[in-house]
């Protein structure tokens, strides 16, 4: 999946391989709709966010999961996404910019991406009836959520900072 394109960079992630014990994966973004003749670069995230890219140039990300040595699986294609072309427009920020959590509905762990990231802010989880759940400091502006022991429902994410105060809903099942 993708999101947050702009003109240089965007977000694109991917719920965990359940189909066995996984090192890791493996990646590739370039301007070709064909499997990658390369062997790809490695990450045990399940996201990737690019920068530098070239403004309204099309993109295909190629995603494979990594199990070892000499094991990888085949390749799996993101339809195409095309950067947005430059403009000034894109550097006003009329709402600020919200956080990103990720595989949504969840099971085990929530990737959240966490934009203008200030060092020593957290994310609590609160039930729909305002109860705190859970709290954790964030390290960066990427990290991994363990709510493994939450029960199934809907829950309301919040990051706080010093800066920002940022809302959003991530469904457990």
């Amino acid at each position: 999946m993708e999101d947050s394109v702009k003109s240089t960079t965007v977000l694109f992630y991917w719920d965990a391989s359940a189909a066995g014990p996984v090192l890791g994966y493996k990646y590739v973004l370039d301007n070709s709709p064909s499997n990658p003749t390369i062997s790809g670069t490695t990450t045990t995230d399940t996201f990737y966010r690019p920068t530098g890219l070239k403004p309204s140039t099309k993109y295909y990300f190629h995603i494979r999961a990594f199990c070892g040595p000499g094991d990888t699986a085949v390749w799996g294609t993101l339809p195409s996404i095309t950067t947005l072309a430059p403009s000034q427009i894109e550097n006003v920020n009329t709402q600020p910019e919200n956080i990103l959590c990720y595989p949504n509905p969840a099971t085990d762990k929530m990737s959240i991406h966490v934009p203008n990231f200030v060092n020593g802010g957290a994310v609590s989880l609160t039930d729909m009836n305002g109860r705190l759940i859970q709290s954790t400091l964030v390290n960066n502006n990427d990290d991994v959520i363990d709510i493994s022991a939450l029960p199934k429902g809907v829950f309301i994410v919040r990051y706080i900072s010093a800066a920002d105060v940022l809302t959003t809903t991530i469904h457990k099942q």
